[in-house]
């Protein structure tokens, strides 16, 4: 065998002594009709064939989409802010505590507060939001009964529409009426996934998904990381969709942790944790527990012009209101002070332009002479201040900035709040102060 040429060899393999004194060739198995060796690198591995170089040619531009300064330079969404930046289109969190200590009574609370735009506690709404809870425990019964509790502590009810309940527990009654939706699977299946996508979509969209619980949805062993990591296609999809998520869980015998493999947090955002307060701190008429996303929670979005979204904070339902303790320190807000970043620029904006171009006029027959500006004017100026963010706006034929079509919907969504507050009042064509 030594004296085969290299690189050419009969149908029968080379020797063993022959391989052990050749060890840049490799083997092929036997029988092969020609044995051809081929070439390896020092780490043992096949060089790549003259075909494969040319294949791993620099690709022009590459470099540059993937450069940190084309990420700094990027257009991208802003954040759309439904909950402060606890909660946005795009958050994934998990709300953790153990069996009865309120996590279902605080998830409705932050449902009322994002679908009415009034946010909840120190947590403030940019506008209504469109919020699903998809439960899977709860008795229809008690459903509707937590479900008037929630609206009568509301500071601002909903409008219809605003915040969905699907209810497991009437899922027969559901899937007759609605066959083409059907009953829901477990949700770390395909068919759960796609039950969800459907059901969303047949509601014309949603902005977050409240789940209530990870133990009633998911089906399996809740200890192994499978049937978690078999949900996960459905919270990556609902990323991409912009759908914000919330999903309730218990802890296990360890009170102050998720239950479960701690690989479920990797993913999500956000993991608050609410525990239990000393029997000196609490009344046995309230519900009270603490919410703090320190470790072993997590608060990936926390900066530090952000960090008291993520504070930890003690929260208690007494006397039928919603309280924490940073709201009972700090001094009472007006109205205005309340406001979330949009609907406070357009009201900075309206006064001044009412301020320096205003004209007096009647909303209605037989009202009072009212200062104001068209709708028209005040849009003008806010493009002009850059509150419509770029996504939002397009150009004209004449070559004037246009809103797109969404941009519409966001500037009434702030005139709404406004005119909730009593801060602004308009019509189809005018905008005033009452």
């Amino acid at each position: 065998m030594d004296d085969v040429p290299v690189g050419r060899f009969p149908i029968e393999p080379p020797s063993a002594e022959w391989e052990a004194a050749n060890p840049d060739y490799q083997d092929v198995p036997p029988g092969s009709p020609r044995w051809h060796p081929e070439p390896k690198n020092k780490a043992g591995n096949l060089a790549p064939a003259a075909d494969d170089a040319q294949a791993n040619k620099t690709v022009p531009g590459l470099d540059t989409f993937l450069a940190i300064e084309t990420w700094a330079e990027r257009k991208m969404p802003p954040p759309d802010r439904l909950l402060g930046d606890l909660v946005t289109t795009t958050t994934r969190m998990f709300l953790v505590g153990r069996t009865g200590l309120g996590k279902t009574l605080l998830a409705l609370a932050l449902g009322c507060g994002m679908a009415s735009g009034e946010g909840f506690l120190h947590w403030r709404s940019s506008r209504p939001a469109r919020v699903l809870v998809i439960d899977g425990e709860m008795p229809g019964e008690l459903i509707r009964q937590r479900a008037i509790d929630a609206l009568r502590r509301a500071g601002i009810v909903p409008k219809p529409g605003h915040l969905l309940i699907y209810a497991r527990d009437l899922e027969e009654d559901f899937a007759k009426r609605f066959p083409t939706i059907g009953a829901m699977p477990p949700l770390n299946t395909e068919q759960g996934m796609n039950w969800t996508l459907a059901l969303i979509a047949a509601l014309g969209g949603v902005d977050v998904v409240i789940f209530d619980n990870v133990m009633s949805l998911v089906a399996g062993d809740q200890k192994d990381e499978v049937p978690w990591s078999d949900t996960l296609p459905l919270v990556q999809k609902l990323t991409a969709n912009r759908v914000g998520q919330i999903w309730l869980d218990h802890t296990g015998h360890d009170t102050s942790k998720q239950y479960g493999s701690s690989t479920k947090a990797w993913r999500f955002d956000a993991v608050g944790i609410m525990g239990t307060v000393g029997e000196d701190q609490r009344n046995p008429q309230e519900v009270v527990f603490t919410l703090s996303f320190e470790h072993p929670g997590k608060a990936r979005r926390r900066t530090p012009e952000n960090w008291q979204d993520f504070e930890t904070v003690t929260i208690r339902l007494r006397d039928d209101r919603w309280t924490s303790d940073r709201t009972e320190t700090a001094p009472a807000k007006t109205r205005e002070e309340r406001l979330s970043d949009k609907p406070a620029l357009m009201l900075a904006e309206a006064r001044r332009l009412i301020s320096a171009k205003g004209y007096l006029f009647q909303p209605e027959e037989g009202a009072k002479t009212v200062r104001g500006v068209t709708r028209v004017s005040l849009r003008e100026r806010l493009i002009e201040a850059g509150w419509f963010s770029d996504n939002m706006l397009c150009t004209a034929l004449q070559g004037e900035t246009e809103l797109k079509r969404s941009a519409y919907s966001t500037e009434s969504n702030a005139l709404i709040t406004l005119k909730r507050r009593k801060l602004l009042a308009f019509n189809r064509d005018s905008v005033w102060v009452p």
